[in-house]
């Protein structure tokens, strides 16, 4: 009895807090967003002492604790001229399962924080718009507003891109937001 040889074999994942680099890879890149008519233009951030961007065009790091859980996590702040933005791109064609390891996007509260008015953030798949968190804040009484804790599952093919944007509400101040996305394959076509 024979078997195909892909049939052991483990899918891959992808996991952005334990890929992050301090360049521009082939399966993860740390972008602006330009909105332009409803629609984005990207364009690469540049790199200094390993955090992307500045607070003019946004900023994505990697931080050793989500402010939150603990955890390593990625953490993103919100820019004046444009939405700091992390991309994958599909190195394949097939079904994947997107979920956050930390267990959500985070908001999180320190102190003074509590009067700001917070982010909105995004995750599109190609130019479709798959989940949209609007008004996430630390304006509550809880330790943490916590968004994006379920996994969505989305069909995409090899170069495709999935877009993770943060964009401020009504100003940039302590935008400020935690989250650890994972790519999973669940079928590669």
């Amino acid at each position: 009895m024979s078997f195909p040889l892909n049939i052991f074999a483990t899918l891959p994942s992808y996991n952005a807090e334990k890929d992050f680099q301090n360049k521009q890879g082939t399966v993860w890149k740390y972008q602006a967003g330009y909105k332009n008519n409803g629609y984005y233009a990207f364009s690469d951030l540049t790199n200094e002492n390993g955090r992307w961007g500045n607070m003019n065009v946004g900023v994505i790091e990697h931080t050793k604790d989500d402010m939150v859980t603990g955890q390593s996590a990625i953490y993103m702040h919100s820019g004046g001229t444009s939405d700091p933005t992390l991309t994958f791109v599909a190195p394949y064609s097939g079904i994947v399962e997107i979920s956050m390891t930390n267990g959500g996007v985070y908001c999180p509260l320190n102190g003074a924080e509590q009067k700001f008015d917070g982010i909105n953030f995004y995750m599109c798949c190609g130019s479709t718009q798959v989940a949209s968190f609007e008004g996430i804040s630390s304006n509550n009484s809880k330790k943490e507003n916590k968004v994006f804790d379920k996994t969505y599952t989305v069909e995409i093919t090899k170069g495709e891109q999935i877009y993770f944007i943060v964009q401020p509400n009504k100003n940039t101040a302590n935008d400020k937001v935690t989250f650890n996305p994972l790519i999973e394959y669940t079928k590669i076509t």
